[in-house]
Order: structure tokens, then C-alpha cells, then sequence
């Protein structure tokens, strides 16, 4: 299996930014899903966290190449997240629905009738 090697005449200053950044991206990427109060974002942290060991260990030179792969992976995780959201949300709706039919159906006060 081949994989794409990006390689680039770049200072060596700039080699060091580009590392800085790497090191904050990757940072950003990691925690922001941590302190998430969407408790499945924590799983999207763990696969991230996971390929990039995986692809710096086995993949050294081919990283790009590699985590654009897992960025495959990661969108199913995100449409799993979201999905699940979505399923809760439409079962908070249910439930108010359900309120709004009783309080309606089982009571003097009509909320259709407000003035």
C-alpha cells in the first residue's frame, strides 16, 4: 500500500512554527472534545488522540497521508455523536408533546385558548 509523502523546501524557522502549531492543533483538537458537555464528544477525543499515535508510530513520514484516512473514521464517530443528539432531542419533543396533549385533554386551562 503506498501512501503520500508531502515534502517541502521550507526554513528552518518555519519548520519550528509548524510544529508549534502542529503541537497546539493537535491540542485543540484533543481537549476541546474532553470539556464538552455532550458526553459522547469524548469518544471523538479518544479516536483522534488514537489514530495520530497510530499514524506518527507506524506512519512516520506518511502523517498527512494517513490521518486523512482516519478522517473517515472520525466522521462516522461525529454522525454517531450527532445521531444520538438527534434521538434524544426528538424524545424531549415526544415528551413535551405528550405534556402539552394532557394539560390540553385533561384540563380546564386550554393553552390553544390564551388571550
Amino acid at each position: 500500500m503506498e501512501h503520500i509523502h508531502y515534502e517541502f523546501a521550507i526554513p528552518p524557522l518555519v519548520k519550528k512554527l509548524i510544529l508549534v502549531f502542529g503541537i497546539l492543533y493537535i491540542m485543540a483538537a484533543i481537549i476541546t472534545p474532553l470539556i464538552s458537555s455532550i458526553k459522547k464528544m469524548k469518544w471523538l477525543s479518544i479516536v483522534f488522540f488514537g489514530s495520530y499515535i497510530f499514524a506518527v508510530s507506524f506512519y512516520h513520514g506518511f502523517v498527512i497521508s494517513v490521518c486523512c484516512f482516519f478522517a473517515a473514521l472520525l466522521s462516522f464517530v461525529v454522525l454517531r455523536i450527532i445521531s444520538n443528539l438527534r434521538n434524544k432531542t426528538l424524545q424531549g419533543f415526544a415528551t413535551l408533546g405528550a405534556f402539552y396533549f394532557a394539560l390540553n385533554k385533561f384540563s380546564h386551562f386550554r393553552l390553544g385558548n390564551l388571550p
